[in-house]
Order: C-alpha cells, then structure tokens, then sequence
C-alpha cells in the first residue's frame, strides 16, 4: 500500500480560499500561501497584473532598439542637423 506524505502538497505555491475581507466586510476569493497568509497580486499604475519571472526586468536598450526597428527612426545626437522630413 503506496501512501502520499502530506508533505507533497506542500509543494503548491498558492490555493484560493475564501477569507474574510476586512474592507470591503464580505468573504472574498483570496490566494493563500502555505502559512495561510494573503498572496498579494502585483499590479503596475494602469492596474494590470504584473508577472514575474525572467522577463520581469525589461532593458531600456532593448526597448530602444525595438522601438527604432519599428519605426525606422532614431533618436537626433548632439550636434546633427533636424531632418526636414521629421518635421512635416
């Protein structure tokens, strides 16, 4: 007979419960850790859910380079001439 520790349900990152919600004074659906406490979503200014993971931090160059791909323009150095065709 093959038992299962109880530990290997340990291995859960999060579980949803309902809890009481103290604000808005309702029982809500919460994520909860393995300590029981409340796992906090994270969210940027627009309140979109932010994931993390590898992709989390984002380099400004890459961004840039994106950007100039796109676009087929660049950002004036110091010192060049305005392109008249920019302008327009």
């Amino acid at each position: 007979m093959n038992l299962v520790a109880d530990d290997a349900c340990l291995n859960v990152k999060g579980k949803t419960v309902m809890k009481w919600d103290s604000t808005k004074k309702r029982y809500t659906l919460q994520k909860v850790d393995r300590d029981g406490k409340v796992m906090k979503e994270k969210r940027n200014e627009a309140g979109k859910i932010v994931k993390e993971g590898k992709n989390s931090k984002i380099d400004p160059t890459a961004i840039y380079k994106q950007w100039q791909k796109k676009t087929h323009l660049s950002l004036q150095r110091p010192g060049e001439r305005e392109d008249k065709k920019m302008l327009a």
